[in-house]
């Protein structure tokens, strides 16, 4: 299986501030993985589609139990073009708490195949005033590195295509 992933940082004017980890998953043969995933149709939106809670399990952990308050949410979507179907994760944090690393546990049946518990960390750094980069994405205990690249609107990421076992 093929992972193409990317980290976005977006600041809001105000709370949360949004993590989001822009997924794209592919197997051996190319067959896009997110495709087909059930999702909410609202009218109006073109690319971007909350996942239906059926679809996936999906938490955030924390190392530190006073953080605990500072997150607002995870959330899962799904972006939809003609290129590709991108899983994005969107985690809401308080302005006042900027992780450096954020860990993941989901359980997708459609994308991984299996009904098993599957471990998404990132790294962020910090490298301006409301502005963080992703460093690299762990998944299942493999570290990929993320490259340059496009999202499906053409703005840039940082994307890396590693491959995962089967």
């Amino acid at each position: 299986m093929f992972l193409n992933c990317s980290c976005s940082p977006k600041e809001n004017s105000r709370p949360p501030y949004n993590y989001n980890l822009y997924l794209r998953f592919e197997d051996s043969s190319n067959n896009d993985k997110v495709k087909g995933i059930n999702y909410i149709d609202k009218e109006g939106e073109l690319y971007t589609h909350k996942v239906e809670e059926n679809a996936y399990k999906l938490s955030i952990l924390t190392t530190d139990k006073s953080k605990e308050n500072l997150f607002m949410g995870t959330l899962l979507y799904v972006e939809i073009t003609d290129r590709y179907s991108c899983l994005i994760i969107q985690t809401g944090i308080l302005p006042q708490y900027r992780p450096n690393q954020l860990i993941h546990k989901i359980v997708c049946p459609h994308i991984f195949g299996d009904n098993n518990e599957h471990t998404i960390v990132s790294n962020w750094k910090l490298v301006g005033a409301g502005e963080e980069i992703c460093l690299g994405i762990t998944v299942d205990g493999t570290y990929y590195q993320p490259e340059n690249g496009t999202d499906a609107y053409g703005n840039p990421v940082e994307i890396s295509l590693v491959i995962l076992d089967n």
